[in-house]
């Protein structure tokens, strides 16, 4: 009988962007606001408890691997320590060039057609 795998999948922190509702995409800008932080240590106290966990990937974008680094600390600290992530390019956001670090309000008024485009197709 071959053994089952579990996926746990977490997507970033809230980030000044976020919160701010600009764009990301690639941008390494933003960072972890303190809910954010928040956020990933409440993950890494659920994680910690539930399961061992033997692989972690991790996008290389900075909230990524801020939001990582907090759920690894939790769990540390609750002695079920992760291991070191594999940081996979495949994980970053789509490249959303000129529009990264925008109000999405501001496309969605002076650009309003390739945002339509957008959000009805992002890939």
């Amino acid at each position: 009988m071959k053994k089952s795998r579990r996926f746990i999948v977490a997507r970033h922190g809230e980030t000044d962007f976020n919160r701010e509702r600009r764009v990301q995409g690639t941008s390494n800008e933003s960072a972890l606001t303190s809910k954010g932080v928040s956020q990933a240590a409440a993950l890494g106290a659920y994680m910690s408890k539930r399961t061992t966990i033997t692989r972690t990937f991790c996008s290389p974008l900075r909230r990524c691997r801020q939001t990582y680094a907090q759920i690894s600390k939790v769990c540390a600290d609750n002695d079920n320590a992760l291991p070191e992530p594999t940081i996979l390019d495949n994980l970053k956001e789509i490249e959303l060039k000129e529009w990264q670090g925008r109000l999405r309000n501001d496309i969605m008024i002076e650009e309003k057609t390739n945002w339509n485009i957008f959000r009805a197709n992002p890939c």
